[in-house]
């Protein structure tokens, strides 16, 4: 019976070992086609690449700012409406 047991141990430690190095490989989500992976090297070569980001980054900061904005407009909304409660119930 320790023979077996010895054995399955060793059949088990390779089994591990095969895991482990597989894992290294291992990737979450959808591959990624030829197709795209020649865009993206196209896009990374291109001397432009850097001033198309630049756009996106400028672009999307004036959709946060204006995502901001209304969410500054709402809390000073929700402020006043709290502060006029407060002020309503200690009136007579």
């Amino acid at each position: 019976m320790s023979n077996y047991n010895k054995t399955e141990n060793i059949d088990i430690n390779k089994w591990q070992e095969k895991q482990y190095e597989l894992e290294k490989y291992a990737v979450s989500g959808r591959g990624m086609t030829q197709e795209r992976m020649d865009k993206n090297v196209k896009e990374l070569l291109d001397p432009n690449f850097n001033y198309i980001l630049l756009e996106e980054a400028k672009a999307h900061k004036q959709k946060l700012l204006k995502n901001l904005e209304w969410t500054e407009k709402r809390i000073q909304y929700l402020t006043n409406q709290i502060e006029e409660e407060a002020n309503n119930k200690t009136e007579p």
